[in-house]
């Protein structure tokens, strides 16, 4: 009988112990092409997230602001997918095309950025 309690025991430790350690998040791949939301797709970003462009020219005439971080064990990568260019513009030439603010780990690849403001000087 006192072996049956301390097996009980051990079980109840154990389980304890497990729900206590840190969950890890399951990183995704998300691709989209320029039929998508690209703001909501960047806003929606995680660490350890691949956002894959398709192909295509994704025109945006709003601020476009990335604003999501990654961590060292799991950066952001937002990029073109292989073989194919995505390409980010702005029409309107008073603002940025793409304004990246307060971000750590986040890796951009393969991207074209045109249109937008030029810095005069």
């Amino acid at each position: 009988m006192n072996d049956m309690r301390s097996r009980a025991f051990f079980v109840l430790a154990a389980t304890g112990f497990a729900s206590l350690l840190p969950r890890v998040a399951r990183a995704e791949i998300i691709e989209i092409t320029p039929e998508d939301d690209l703001v909501a797709a960047l806003d929606a970003l995680s660490p350890g997230d691949e956002l894959v462009l398709g192909g295509g020219t994704y025109s945006v005439d709003a601020r476009l602001s990335v604003s999501v971080s990654g961590t060292e064990a799991a950066p952001i990568v937002i990029r073109s997918k292989e073989g194919e260019v995505a390409i980010i513009t702005r029409p309107d030439a008073s603002q940025n095309t793409i304004n990246i603010e307060n971000v750590s780990y986040v890796e951009l690849r393969g991207l074209e950025i045109v249109g937008g403001s030029r810095r005069r000087g």
